[in-house]
C-alpha cells in the first residue's frame, strides 16, 4: 500500500470509478458482502440478487418486515422511497422523522441493513451540499432483476465461487463463508460440484497452514 493513499493515482482511480461507474449505471456499488462498500459487474449482479433473498415482488419490504426480517425504520425508509424516488439522504431523513444527530445512528444502520439486502441503491451523489441519492433496487437494476427471476440458488453460488477462485486462486470453506455468509454445507455442496466440473482441485496444502484448501484448475 502507498503510504499517502489520499495521494496515490491508482487509488485516486478506484475512488473516481466507484463514483463515476454507478452514476452511469454501469456497475452496483453498495453495502453489500460483509456489509462494506463493494463493487459488482451487471454480469454478476442477478447471481448476488438471487442470494439475497429478493424476489422483486411488489411490497416485498412490508412481508419482510411482518416476518422481522427488516427493522421498522428499513421499512419507513422503502415506504418514502415508494412514494417518491430517487431521494436524497436528507430527504429520506425528514420523510422518516430521523433528522436528529442522536437519531444520525439508527438511520444509518437502517440505509446498510436494506444495502446488505438489496432493497436500495446509491445510484447519484449531489455536491451542493453533499448528499447521497437513493432508489429502491429493482427501479435502479430492473434488467438485473428479471434475469435473476430465471436463475436457480445453486447455479448462482457457483458462478460466483467460480469468479471467486479466478480472482483469489486459493480459497477455503472459512474464507467462502466469512465473506458470502453461506451455511457451510451449502459450500460444501457447491465446491463439490466445483471439483467435479474440473473447475477447482481440492486438498490444496499451504506451508504453515492446517486447512484445507481448495485452488483454481485455471493456469
Amino acid at each position: 500500500m502507498p503510504e499517502h493513499t489520499h495521494h496515490d493515482p491508482y487509488i485516486s482511480f478506484v475512488w473516481e470509478m466507484k463514483d463515476v461507474l454507478p452514476a452511469e449505471g454501469k456497475i452496483y456499488y453498495g453495502k453489500l458482502l460483509k456489509r462494506r462498500p463493494t463493487m459488482v459487474s451487471l454480469e454478476y449482479l442477478p447471481y448476488f440478487y438471487v442470494l439475497s433473498g429478493r424476489t422483486g415482488a411488489k411490497d416485498e419490504f412490508r412481508k419482510e418486515f411482518l416476518t422481522g426480517r427488516i427493522s421498522a425504520l428499513a421499512r419507513d425508509i422503502m415506504e418514502a422511497l415508494k412514494d417518491s424516488s430517487p431521494q436524497v439522504t436528507r430527504g429520506l431523513k425528514l420523510a422518516t422523522g430521523t433528522f436528529t444527530k442522536e437519531e444520525r445512528g439508527g438511520f444509518d444502520k437502517a440505509i446498510t441493513e436494506l444495502q446488505a439486502k438489496m432493497f436500495i441503491v446509491k445510484v447519484a451523489e449531489e455536491n451542493d451540499p453533499f448528499s447521497f441519492v437513493w432508489a429502491p433496487f429493482t427501479k435502479a437494476f430492473a434488467p438485473q432483476v428479471r434475469k435473476a427471476r430465471r436463475i436457480m440458488p445453486e447455479t448462482a453460488r457457483q458462478k460466483l465461487l467460480e469468479q471467486y477462485f479466478r480472482n483469489q486462486f486459493v480459497g477455503s470453506v472459512d474464507s467462502i463463508h466469512n465473506l458470502f455468509r453461506w451455511g457451510k454445507q451449502t459450500i460444501y455442496q457447491t465446491l463439490g460440484k466445483l471439483v467435479q466440473d474440473g473447475v477447482i482441485t481440492p486438498n490444496v496444502k499451504i506451508v504453515g497452514n492446517d486447512k484445507r484448501f481448495y485452488a483454481t484448475t485455471e493456469r
